[in-house]
């Protein structure tokens, strides 16, 4: 027999099945719901330009200590030649945040528990976890918020001080850069889903070739 059937990009199905098991499918053991205010230094004109994903922010002691030692740190970092600061940051924007992580990351027995309710610290540049071995952790354990405690003898503030990760959709693409978006591609997947099935022959899969492959004997 003959059919059509569904090619997907291996990352974006398991993006996609790890939110939703994130979402909806695991024990959360009571974990309450923690409601904070992160931080981030920024170019003023790209406050909301971006979904608050794939980045990193902090409290507000840790968006204090980064500004005051890698964005204005002139004589040591700065080049005397330059006419705007680091990443053009010239705001701090304060942002109301709503976080739960999965229960696989903040389980006791979980290997990358943090802080009890994180996963660790997550290094993003324009969108992209430039470790790649975060971005393993994150193709098995899905999106999580992670944390990393600072200390800086630069910054030698008496209460603690945090930085924070997002992680959201497509982690290894910059911002700008990303083919489609989560949304888009959840509706792509749910057309194959419906469409491709119903094809019999390969004029008919040839007819859909953006959604379905032929592939014979199947």
């Amino acid at each position: 027999m003959a059919s059509c059937w569904r090619p997907l990009l291996a990352a974006v199905a398991l993006l996609l099945r790890r939110a939703v098991a994130a979402s909806e499918g695991e024990a959360d053991g009571g974990r309450p719901v923690l409601d904070v205010f992160f931080y981030r230094a920024m170019p003023s004109e790209s406050v909301n330009n971006w979904n608050i994903e794939n980045m990193d922010m902090a409290s507000v002691g840790g968006v204090t200590k980064y500004v005051h030692t890698e964005v204005i740190a002139e004589s040591i970092i700065g080049s005397p030649e330059r006419e705007t600061r680091k990443y053009h940051i010239d705001a701090i924007a304060k942002y109301p945040m709503k976080i739960k992580n999965p229960s696989s990351v903040t389980a006791s027995s979980s290997s990358i528990v943090t802080q009890v309710h994180f996963g660790p610290f997550v290094t993003y540049d324009y969108g992209v976890a430039t470790n790649l071995q975060t971005q393993t952790m994150i193709e098995e354990y899905g999106s999580f918020v992670g944390v990393q405690s600072q200390y800086d003898p630069r910054w030698p503030h008496s209460t603690p001080y945090f930085w924070f990760s997002v992680t959201g959709w497509c982690p290894s693409v910059a911002w700008w850069d990303r083919p489609v978006t989560r949304e888009e591609a959840e509706q792509i997947m749910s057309n194959r889903t419906s469409l491709c099935p119903q094809l019999e022959g390969r004029i008919a899969c040839d007819q859909n070739s953006d959604d379905c492959v032929y592939e014979n004997g199947r």
